[in-house]
């Protein structure tokens, strides 16, 4: 069972790292104007030994913040918290 919500999540992972890097291309290729002062909320930092369950539910914060008009700011915010979980599941995997 273990084996197999570890897969599920690294599936998840993969389709939301698929999804930032499409919208990411979208959004270099698009350039929008400059914005105003974007109010980020920093994703909640997981602890090293951050359950599966843990690790689902911020995948699921990274893809709601996924957006159409997601920012450059945003996008670079988003790889890195999507690179903090793959590094967490690894460390499962381990």
């Amino acid at each position: 069972m273990r084996r197999a919500s570890l897969h599920m999540l690294l599936c998840q992972f993969a389709m939301a790292l698929g999804l930032l890097l499409s919208l990411g291309s979208e959004a270099w290729a698009a350039r929008p104007a400059p914005q105003a002062a974007v109010d980020l909320e920093a994703p909640p930092a997981l602890a090293e030994d951050a359950s599966l369950d843990q690790l689902n539910a911020q995948l699921d914060l990274i893809r709601q913040r996924v957006t159409a008009d997601a920012s450059d700011d945003l996008l670079a915010e988003l790889r890195q918290s999507a690179l903090q979980v793959q590094r967490q599941a690894d460390a499962l995997l381990a």
